[in-house]
């Protein structure tokens, strides 16, 4: 009962060898395909990735780096400029209600050499440090101005030093501006500050240019700067006039400009996904943030997919193209032996397996053919004693019993010729009682002793001889009661 439930609960799961043999083989061709195809694809995206992170974090630094040293070099033509012999003489010859020649020179002078910046600044101005009026400009009009309340003039004036004044929307240019300021000291007591120079640049010409350049940021790439409330200060691919009038609270620019420095991926502006690259920038108090749609970023992971699932596709069909032939060739002996071991099972002794190969599965068929002889031999010898034993029991005396057995010894050895010997009373001869395929009166009685050999008919040999030519000499020695 155990073993026949068990082959219940088999045949229930696999009801075919074909089956089970084919999944086996697709699970053990597929399962390493999968798992190296998973790998492959996913080292693939982190090298994607950190491909796209690297160049991102490139990009921020070069443009940080390109947006310091635009800095410096203003820094560097203010100081070169406020340094200059003329221009500290300037305010002291401009305070003059009577001017000399040689004031009058310094003036001309000063003006000249404001005019070779103007390439550079939008205007250059000098602004007196005793009431902040402006008192030479690179543009006349505003001469005479009160410069009074301007961050250009009061920080320069408190702290000495270089000042950069923030992107803001000048009105004199109509369109947003930067401002940078030095002070100008006494030529002959550099402790006392006679003027502040102010240089004032046009951003679009100059800062906006290097922050529009987007090279090596595909079509959704874009650079931009936020000041420490995060008002955007320069224009952007995907808002109009976004200078000073857009507030971004994405986070890479609100980190950037709380002076932190990373990369991550996170929505922007736009609630787009993004990956961004940020950074603070300390001469301006800037943040900075270079950023690209992580569509884009992540557009080769989309035909990396596609390659491999085109691969994927073409291997699984070959493999389960050769899986289904390994198990045809594995299952079709064994079906054919199964459907060999039926027929032998329903009766059909003659049925034999067609041996095809030397290997395992040769071998198995040569067994079962030879298993199946024996089986039919044991059932032929059966039959035959089952007959012989039926004659001797319907037999009701000797003639009778001789001839029955003689009949199916003939059938049995497939002979033509066969006759029963009957010991004599003295127990010296056997002597001919019944014959089929030979005249019993002919056939000669002979010597007792020798119990196997020949016997003869009117002198002449006979015997029984079988349709194959086989010779089967017939002998039996009954002995009566």
């Amino acid at each position: 009962m155990i073993c026949k439930e068990y082959h219940t609960g088999s045949a229930f799961r696999f009801k075919k060898v074909r089956t089970w043999l084919t999944l086996w083989l697709l699970s053990l061709a597929l399962l390493p395909l999968i798992i190296s195809s998973t790998i492959s694809y996913s080292q693939r995206v982190a090298a994607i990735q950190q491909q796209g992170i690297a160049k991102l974090t490139a990009i921020r630094d070069i443009k940080v780096n390109q947006i310091e040293t635009w800095i410096d070099e203003r820094n560097w033509d203010l100081n070169v400029i406020s340094s200059d012999h003329e221009i500290r003489r300037i305010a002291e010859a401009l305070d003059k209600v009577q001017r000399t020649v040689e004031d009058q020179q310094y003036i001309i002078v000063t003006r000249e050499l404001l005019q070779r910046y103007v390439g550079q600044y939008s205007e250059l101005f000098i602004v007196d440090a005793k009431d902040g009026k402006v008192i030479l400009s690179t543009d006349k009009h505003y001469e005479g101005d009160s410069r009074k309340k301007d961050l250009c003039f009061t920080e320069p004036l408190q702290s000495e030093s270089f000042f950069i004044k923030d992107i803001y929307f000048s009105k004199a240019l109509k369109t947003p501006a930067m401002a940078f300021s030095i002070p100008i000291f006494d030529l002959r007591d550099d402790s006392r500050i006679n003027a502040i120079l102010v240089a004032r640049v046009d951003v679009k010409k100059s800062i906006y240019r290097l922050l529009l350049d987007r090279t090596g940021m595909g079509k959704t790439g874009e650079t931009l700067i936020v000041n420490k409330d995060g008002l955007a200060l320069n224009e952007l691919r995907w808002y109009e006039n976004a200078p000073l009038n857009l507030v971004i609270n994405a986070e890479p620019a609100l980190l950037a400009s709380q002076g932190h420095t990373g990369v991550i991926e996170i929505n922007d502006y736009r609630g787009e996904e993004v990956l961004a690259a940020y950074k603070y920038v300390p001469k301006t108090g800037w943040g900075f943030v270079a950023k690209q749609d992580m569509t884009e970023v992540y557009a080769p992971v989309q035909a990396m997919l596609l390659n491999l699932l085109i691969v994927f596709a073409l291997s699984t069909l070959v493999i389960v193209f050769c899986s289904f032939y390994i198990a045809g060739r594995i299952v079709t002996p064994i079906l054919r032996m199964k459907d060999v071991s039926v027929r032998l099972q329903e009766g059909e002794l003659s049925a034999r397996n067609s041996i095809d190969s030397n290997d395992e599965f040769g071998f198995l068929a040569k067994a079962i053919n030879e298993m199946a002889v024996s089986i039919e031999s044991q059932i032929k010898v059966q039959n035959n004693s089952s007959q012989i034993i039926k004659a001797l029991v319907v037999s009701d005396d000797l003639s009778d019993f001789s001839y029955i057995l003689l009949k199916n010894l003939l059938a049995i050895t497939d002979s033509s010729l066969a006759a029963f010997y009957l010991l004599s009373n003295d127990g010296e001869t056997f002597e001919a009682l019944t014959s089929i395929g030979a005249d019993t009166h002919t056939l000669q009685s002979f010597d007792a002793e020798c119990l196997e050999g020949e016997f003869w008919t009117d002198g002449y040999f006979a015997s029984t001889v079988g349709k194959h030519g086989n010779k089967d000499t017939i002998g039996k020695y009954v002995k009566s009661q």
